[in-house]
């Protein structure tokens, strides 16, 4: 509002400029011409009394009755008329006033010009400045807006800067996505370059020797692979946004219960056992199956880091505002150098096993977040790596 009323204010001190001059150049040529008439009068008046006085007395007379007359039916332009006079045969040849007037008017006239051109300069500038930093930003260099006295083109100057500081964010963004989009490619072609070398190894051994003694090794990662497949779709379907979530109510007990049965084979062969304890019921609305995938690779983690004999252990407690979970194992915990990246997508620690794809705690953490949950990871005051979900309920 301060920008518009300043600029009405330059257009009607403008006008008002050119009105005052035309004022004071109306007077000026009504006294002027007032003054012209009285002289002529007075011209004629004397001439007539110094021809026949008593005839000077009848005009003046005349005078005075014309000045009473309220009415002005007659103008008495017919009278001179009909001896061929003209008005303009009365108007002097003297030409300062109309000078004066003339410059009066050609000072306001110029005043305007000059005040709409300052304007109109001023506008141009600021547009070149403005197509200069569009010009500069398209181009990937640096551009800057010269702050300027607030006017009409203060509010434009300011949503350009916000749409091009928007479009450097979404560049940069696109950029980051398009890097980190090539790393994944990056990552997934070596994550499968792996069991399709140990399968290429295994059907030439087999091949040469005539025998189906490395079978086993080509179900282990052709096993491998399948999992990876499934894997990186689920992973394509969450980054579109595409994961359709069902959200029941669970019990806390039997979503951790049915979690470490489907691992009992890795269980047996590391000799570690998952203790699930009774605790207080607490009930979740989640996802059942993504949210088991997501704990299945938690305890998954521990299990792998955890020695035989040793024990992965669960518990949760819940409060007004969220239900905490917590995973941990009895193993070296993790390293000061993983602890910043273990959630990041195909980030393999120091001391991940020789199957890892890194994608397990990656997924674990997309889906809890997917529905309001928090996932964390330290190392215990007593050993051993954690994991907490917290599962909020304040969202729903």
């Amino acid at each position: 509002m301060k920008k518009k009323r300043r600029k009405a204010v330059y257009i009607f001190s403008a006008l008002a400029a050119l009105l005052a001059a035309a004022a004071v150049t109306a007077a000026l040529l009504g006294g002027w011409f007032a003054q012209r008439q009285f002289e002529l009068l007075g011209r004629v008046f004397r001439t007539v009394e110094e021809q026949s006085p008593r005839a000077g007395q009848a005009l003046l007379d005349a005078l005075k009755e014309e000045k009473e007359r309220e009415t002005d039916e007659d103008s008495g332009a017919e009278y001179l008329q009909a001896y061929g006079y003209r008005a303009r045969d009365f108007l002097g040849t003297d030409g300062r006033v109309y000078g004066a007037a003339g410059a009066g008017f050609l000072a306001a006239v110029l005043l305007f010009l000059f005040a709409f051109l300052g304007m109109r300069r001023r506008q141009e500038r600021q547009i070149q400045g403005l197509l200069a930093y569009l010009e500069k930003e398209g181009t990937g260099q640096q551009g800057s807006l010269t702050e300027e006295r607030e006017d009409a083109f203060s509010l434009l100057r300011d949503e350009i800067a916000k749409t091009v500081a928007a479009l450097e964010q979404t560049r940069d963004r696109a950029r980051r996505d398009r890097d980190s989009f090539a790393a994944s490619l990056a990552d997934m072609a070596h994550q499968m370059k792996t069991p399709v070398t140990a399968i290429s190894l295994a059907a030439q051994r087999m091949r040469e020797r005539g025998t189906l003694e490395g079978l086993p090794a080509v179900e282990r990662q052709t096993a491998r692979l399948v999992h990876l497949e499934e894997t990186l779709l689920l992973m394509s379907r969450m980054d579109a946004g595409a994961l359709s979530l069902h959200r029941e109510e669970t019990d806390v007990y039997s979503l951790l219960e049915l979690s470490a049965e489907n691992l009992e084979d890795i269980c047996r062969q590391r000799q570690v056992r998952i203790r699930v304890p009774l605790l207080p019921a607490a009930a979740l609305q989640v996802d059942r199956e993504w949210t088991l995938e997501a704990v299945m690779n938690l305890m998954k983690n521990c299990l792998e880091h955890s020695t035989a004999g040793g024990e992965v252990s669960c518990d949760w407690e819940e409060n007004p505002l969220y239900i905490r979970i917590r995973i941990w194992d009895q193993g070296e915990g993790f390293s000061e150098k993983d602890l910043p990246h273990l959630f990041e997508r195909f980030y393999r620690g120091e001391r991940a096993g020789r199957d890892s794809t890194g994608l397990g705690l990656f997924l674990a953490r997309e889906i809890l977040e997917a529905q309001d949950g928090v996932l964390e990871a330290y190392n215990r005051p007593g050993g051993g790596a954690c994991f907490e979900i917290r599962m909020y309920r304040y969202c729903h």
